[in-house]
Formats: structure tokens, C-alpha cells, sequence
């Protein structure tokens, strides 16, 4: 089960600016931290999610500069928790290869009312499915120059 914990302080909040892969949708971005990308983790086995209880670092951040009204601010803010708090129980076995992610919105409604979780919840799966599948493919072409090596090493005469 994956339990949710905001993030807090500068010190996790630059480690993810300065290290995490960045994912963009329509009016949405996410930065992620992979399991494997911090301190050389080992992969986690998904096939353990019944056993294993997985805390997720997660922030939401909408600017001023592109929200400026608070209300609206918050009320994106609150709809991102929620996406990404049901993407969550969605997504149980694969959330656990995400470390830390934020979550940003960067274009503003004209009405506070006219944006609705059903319009955030897409893009925010979008971003998801678009991290998951990165992360597939960068550790199969892992998967696929490790064996490369082992059978150059190995075919080589002695």
C-alpha cells in the first residue's frame, strides 16, 4: 500500500530539482525521482506490494506568476492532492518505483468553478503513465547493455 507524506524543507525540494527527470503534459508538469536514482536503491520488486508498505514524497506547486488569485491557487492544489492521492490506489504496484515527485500547474482557469478534477486527473495520469513508461525502457536498455557486456566478456578467448 502506498501511504502519501508531503514534502517539506529546501533540502528535499532542491535534490529533486537538481536530479529528478522532468515529465509535462497539457497544463501540467511533474518532476520524479526514480527508486533506483537515489542513493543507488535497489530496485523495488513489485510483485511484494501486499507485504511491503511504501511511503511516496510528493509537493504540489502552483505559481503565483501564472495563478495569481489564492483561491484558485488552493483550489488547484487541493485537486492535485486528490488526483495524485487516487492515481495512487490506481497505480498501487507501479507507484513504488517513484521515489519523490512535485507536481506543478501552469495555466489558470478564468473561474475558480470551471476547473474540475476530471480535467486534472488525466493529465496527471498522463504524466504517470509517461514516467512508468520511461522508466521501463531505461531499465531494459540497462537490462539489455549489461547482458552485452557479459556476452562480449564471455565469447572473448583467453
Amino acid at each position: 500500500m502506498v501511504h502519501l507524506q508531503s514534502i517539506k524543507g529546501t533540502k528535499d525540494f532542491k535534490l529533486i530539482y537538481n536530479t529528478g527527470k522532468r515529465f509535462r503534459s497539457d497544463y501540467v508538469g511533474a518532476i520524479i525521482i526514480f527508486n533506483n536514482q537515489l542513493n543507488n536503491k535497489k530496485s523495488i520488486n513489485t510483485n511484494d506490494t501486499a507485504d511491503n508498505d511504501y511511503t511516496l514524497k510528493y509537493a504540489v506547486i502552483v505559481g503565483k506568476r501564472n495563478v495569481s488569485k489564492a483561491v484558485m491557487r488552493n483550489r488547484l492544489k487541493r485537486l492535485l492532492r486528490e488526483s495524485i492521492r487516487i492515481l495512487s490506489k490506481e497505480f498501487d504496484s507501479l507507484m513504488l518505483r517513484i521515489d519523490k515527485i512535485i507536481l506543478s500547474y501552469n495555466t489558470a482557469p478564468v473561474h475558480s468553478r470551471q476547473i474540475k478534477l476530471q480535467e486534472i486527473m488525466p493529465a496527471v495520469e498522463d504524466i504517470l503513465k509517461q514516467a512508468f513508461f520511461y522508466y521501463e525502457t531505461k531499465s531494459t536498455k540497462k537490462d539489455i547493455s549489461s547482458t552485452a557486456v557479459n556476452s562480449n566478456i564471455s565469447d572473448k578467448p583467453l
